[in-house]
């Protein structure tokens, strides 16, 4: 199987090898945003039929990781214990159109007319991730979704007024808690740049950023100061027409505070409301959602007060593991490996699940991390080094009986004919040593993470 966004991809220039390879030197910006348009549009025409195509199979195991780029490391790991892995799309969240009144606003921050060019590195980057997941695709193993359209700016600038600046957006021990997490620091304006400084500001500015605690370090809501005033009304239409301006003098301190505080709960509300967001389209795919990053898992507390179950846990374990080799995989490899037996993978998911279902009792944090490194040690390195050295036996074994049942047969034609002693024999013989490749190799639990082993292996060697 595959994804109808490769259907798309097929008749398009956007993951086009050579395209990639010389970002998409042949086209211009131009042509390049009415591809971007174009594909934008395919999604939302088929966002009816990528949710369907991502949602799992009945009784199978699926995760949903909205924001950001999942890496093929979490990838691979999943493919360990996970059915389904649906991430958001790359490409998609570059299609994205700006407001008039968005690239207006920037332009009056920076002082200066934006750039209209298409961000070639962004593009390569998203075309070279669909590129590589491919097999996952094509496996039915990955799907995506273009979740970014949830987290786009809108398309008009909306006026709000709160009278308690902005404090009845979220109940007060959820806000509270987020503003613990809330550190204010200075924005600045430079040659063109916003700058976000590593300090809080000295005193009253008009540019402010807020970052929290355990999120990415490089993301921050970024706000200005204005001064309005307005310049026409009507009594009639109830419209007024305002002028904008961001001057280099600072505000007074009492609007200053106020402004903060409005700034710091919209912030809170906006970072509560992604999460938010994010877990409410992994319940529309039946699906566990995964936080992409420690506030994010924080938050998810205040909404959902039930006991973890056991696919969550084993899951956050899976994505967790230190498996280097693993890491090296290509992703073709591990989903014909995982294709190819199916019998093989349920039985390892089975025994990796009661493994760690074990560890679910462990409250403290750094022996829950060693219990569960001696854990996957013992499915994926010990128990491979074992089956293997198993495996080998049976080959000599077999080698050795094979050996015998031609000589007994042998002696049988020079003797006139096969007996019936050395038919059984040769049959007898055949069967044993399959029976115990069948149950002593097969079924093993480690048969299918060895496999994995044994074709990483042949990857690393020179060709």
């Amino acid at each position: 199987m595959g994804s109808i966004l490769y259907d798309f991809a097929a008749e398009s220039f956007l993951l086009n090898e050579a395209s990639i390879a010389d970002r998409y030197s042949r086209y211009t910006d131009s042509e390049l945003r009415a591809e971007l348009a174009r594909y934008r549009d395919y999604c939302l025409a088929k966002r009816a039929e990528l949710h369907q195509e991502a949602l799992p199979a009945e009784g199978t195991t699926s995760l949903v990781a909205s924001a950001g780029t999942t890496s093929l490391t979490l990838l691979s790991r999943g493919a360990l214990y996970l059915n389904r892995f649906v991430v958001s799309d790359p490409l998609f969240k570059l299609t994205a159109p700006e407001s008039d009144v968005s690239r207006s606003f920037g332009d009056m921050v920076l002082s200066r007319e934006r750039s209209a060019e298409v961000d070639r590195d962004d593009l390569v980057k998203a075309a070279q991730y669909l590129k590589a997941i491919a097999p996952f695709v094509g496996a039915d193993y990955v799907r995506l979704l273009p979740f970014s359209i949830a987290f786009e700016p809108p398309a008009q600038l909306p006026l709000r007024y709160s009278e308690s600046q902005f404090k009845e957006l979220l109940p007060p021990k959820l806000l509270e808690f987020l503003r613990s997490k809330a550190r204010l620091k200075e924005l600045v304006r430079d040659k063109g740049r916003l700058l976000v400084m590593h300090d809080p500001p000295k005193g009253p500015c008009r540019g402010i950023a807020i970052a929290f605690d355990g999120t990415d370090s490089t993301g921050a809501y970024m706000f200005n100061l204005w001064e309005t005033r307005a310049t026409e009304f009507s009594e009639d239409s109830r419209r007024f027409k305002f002028a904008m301006q961001l001057p280099d003098t600072p505000p007074e301190k009492e609007q200053y505070d106020i402004w903060v505080e409005q700034s710091l709960n919209s912030s809170a509300a906006d970072e509560f409301r992604k999460a938010q967001c994010s877990a409410e389209a992994a319940a529309a795919l039946r699906s566990m959602y995964l936080a992409p990053h420690p506030l994010a898992a924080e938050l998810m507390n205040f909404r959902i007060q039930a006991d973890e179950g056991i696919e969550p846990f084993v899951t956050a374990q899976a994505l967790a593991m230190d498996v280097p080799w693993l890491d090296g995989i290509n992703p073709a490899t591990l989903m014909s490996v995982r294709e190819q037996d199916g019998e093989a993978f349920a039985n390892f998911r089975t025994a990796f699940e009661a493994k760690f279902r074990e560890l679910r009792t462990i409250t403290d944090s750094d022996k829950l991390k060693t219990s569960a490194e001696n854990a996957a040690h013992e499915l994926l390195e010990t128990q491979t080094a074992s089956l293997e050295a198993k495996i080998y036996s049976l080959k000599r074994k077999l080698a050795i009986d094979g050996t015998l049942a031609a000589v007994a047969i042998k002696a049988a034609v020079q003797t006139g004919g096969l007996t019936v002693l050395a038919a059984i024999y040769a049959a007898a013989s055949g069967v044993k040593v399959w029976n115990d490749y069948r149950t002593g190799v097969r079924d093993n639990p480690s048969y299918f993470a060895l496999q994995l082993k044994r074709e990483a292996r042949k990857e690393k060697r020179p060709a």
